[in-house]
């Protein structure tokens, strides 16, 4: 290992790999804990001390960063509101594919239902939506006035009311024409158009709402499971997000589980992949090569009065070739870039 050598511009380090156990950050509400750290070809600047202050980090360089036994406390689910009012890019969303299966005892329409919703390229096809149950099963659609179940004995009830005309990524139900109007399409819905169009808004203005507390309470009676797979390309905003990649070799394969759903649900990503990063931390930004990581979510109290509770631990995490910058001199080198005259 170099330690600290004064320069020019200032004091730099570097090292060939550095080993640390037992750690713990705390990041405004949240405590973050890492059994295990290493860093590979650590290389970086930092301005001097000066006038009592520390030396402050100018850029870093990192061939390889490994993290093991990951734990972030829980907390607050955090409002969906990107960083710096940038719109939300879901793109791996588009090729989501798999199943949902749910099991709701003593269900709103009827006693005992069991659901399956199948997702084909990002979209959930209403038409290809079970829901058996004794007697004559019903089917599932999704009309101007919301998300419905239609029962052969009860008819028509619905599980959420849309509040506004415009809802991002649906396709609504069409009936035949004639004086006896059938159903002849129980209508799509696109997640990536819908859940980016939720997420550009407070969720005061969301269009929609849980049709009643019936519906709410269902949340103590189901039960969960999906086994998905999410497709290549970004996910979070602009300049915070990762790019999914790996889709062929069965990689962001998603498991969720829920005995009780409004109890706790888990998501589990065991085999996660990005091909790239970017982010951004106080005062530095941040981007990488390729992110491996197995990931788990714990989401409890859903559909409570509370905004849900959220906890995050990584069983391993990899980043390679990982870059942190001091975000002044981030936007200096890139105006430098754009104006040959500068400098």
């Amino acid at each position: 290992m170099q330690l600290f050598q004064g320069t020019g511009a200032g004091l730099r380090t570097s090292a060939q790999d550095i080993e640390a156990r037992d750690l713990q950050w705390q990041l405004g509400g949240l405590t973050l804990r890492v059994a295990r750290a290493r860093l590979e070809s650590l290389s970086a600047r930092f301005t001097p001390a000066a006038n009592g202050r520390p030396p402050r980090l100018q850029q870093a360089d990192i061939g390889r960063l490994q993290l093991m036994g990951v734990e972030v406390d829980e907390a607050e689910l955090p409002d969906a509101a990107p960083p710096h009012g940038e719109p939300w890019r879901l793109d791996a969303l588009a090729g989501l594919q798999g199943l949902v299966h749910a099991f709701v005892t003593d269900a709103v329409w009827v006693v005992d239902a069991e659901v399956q919703l199948r997702l084909r390229d990002g979209r959930i096809d209403f038409n290809g939506v079970s829901v058996e149950h004794i007697g004559p099963d019903s089917s599932m659609g999704i009309s101007r006035g919301g998300v419905y179940v239609d029962s052969p004995k009860l008819g028509r009830e619905y599980l959420y009311l849309f509040t506004a005309n415009d809802v991002p990524g649906a396709r609504f139900e069409t009936l035949s024409s004639g004086r006896v109007r059938r159903i002849t399409d129980r209508g799509q819905l696109d997640l990536r158009a819908f859940v980016e169009g939720l997420l550009a808004q407070q969720p005061h203005a969301w269009p929609g709402k849980l049709a009643d507390r019936h519906v709410a309470g269902t949340l103590d009676r189901t039960r969960l499971t999906a086994e998905l797979q999410l497709g290549d390309g970004a996910l979070g905003a602009e300049r915070q997000h990762v790019v999914l990649s790996g889709r062929a070799d069965g990689k962001n394969r998603v498991i969720v589980s829920a005995a009780v759903l409004s109890h706790k649900l888990v998501v589990r990503m065991p085999d996660m992949a990005a091909s790239a990063a970017q982010f951004d931390l106080p005062g530095l930004t941040g981007s990488s090569g390729a992110v491996s990581a197995d990931v788990s979510l714990r989401v409890a109290g859903l559909g409570g009065q509370a905004r849900p509770m959220v906890a995050l631990s990584l069983g391993h995490l990899r980043v390679e070739n990982l870059r942190l910058q001091e975000r002044q001199a981030r936007r200096s080198a890139a105006t430098a870039a754009d104006d040959p005259a500068v400098g």
